[in-house]
């Protein structure tokens, strides 16, 4: 097989940053990094393309030229920062990443006529276990039925599902777990809350409190293996 080219859209978040670093260390593979900022830590020899997915006609005009891709790693997430947990089940916020993927999408697909393969990279919330008012079970699997709320994972599966038939391409959904891993200048970086917050302790000459109770954090999932996972499904027929 010849080169490869990837769009790894969400670029300087945690996933995102993880398969910039992961596929550009690849000779075969050449990467074009997607994030309105660039990555603070970017490689040599990645292209960065500036742009705000959610910017319809602005994405129309970048993706609707970049004929050479042959893959895309869609990582992209618009939060609601005011509150993170509401907008996991606020219509808008839906609506606006549904958007950000066909905007993407749509212009790429008509011009990149050799596309091989499409990942997108989601969670556990696909199973509902963001959701208290839930008795997910577990093992959560793919045969359980979708939970019925709302969920943008849910409207971006249908999406590349319907615009996959008859198509030469394939696609793969990812739903890591409670991701840990190195992407300076993410707040999805969850895995640096715990030293930041025992570093002020110490700066203030207090101890580390041990908390109480249980915890429900209970797995992660390690970035750089996620990466090593999308160069995995992107090109086996077991994926």
């Amino acid at each position: 097989m010849g080169r490869k080219k990837v769009i790894v859209a969400g670029a300087s978040g945690l996933v995102g940053s993880a398969a910039v670093h992961h596929f550009g260390a690849r000779p075969d593979w050449d990467v074009v990094a997607v994030s309105r900022r660039p990555p603070l830590d970017m490689p040599p020899g990645v292209q960065h393309v500036a742009i705000d997915l959610t910017d319809q006609g602005r994405c129309a005009q970048v993706f609707g030229a970049m004929s050479d891709i042959t893959h895309v790693i869609y990582t992209a997430v618009a939060e609601k920062l005011d509150n993170i947990y509401a907008g996991w089940t606020d219509p808008q916020q839906i609506a606006t990443n549904a958007a950000m993927l066909q905007n993407l999408f749509e212009p790429l697909a008509r011009a990149a006529t050799s596309l091989q393969h499409v990942a997108l990279v989601h969670g556990a919330k696909a199973y509902g276990c963001h959701l208290p008012q839930l008795d997910v079970p577990i093992p959560m699997r793919e045969c359980l039925p979708r939970v019925p709320y709302p969920n943008f994972y849910y409207e971006q599966e249908d999406y590349i599902w319907d615009r996959q038939r008859g198509q030469d391409w394939h696609w793969t959904v990812w739903r890591p777990v409670g991701i840990a891993g190195a992407a300076i200048g993410s707040p999805m970086n969850s895995s640096l809350m715990p030293p930041l917050y025992a570093a002020l302790r110490r700066e203030a000459g207090l101890d580390l409190p041990i908390p109480a109770g249980v915890t429900l954090a209970t797995e992660a999932t390690d970035a750089d293996l996620i990466a090593e996972a999308l160069e995995w499904g992107a090109e086996s027929p077991a994926a």
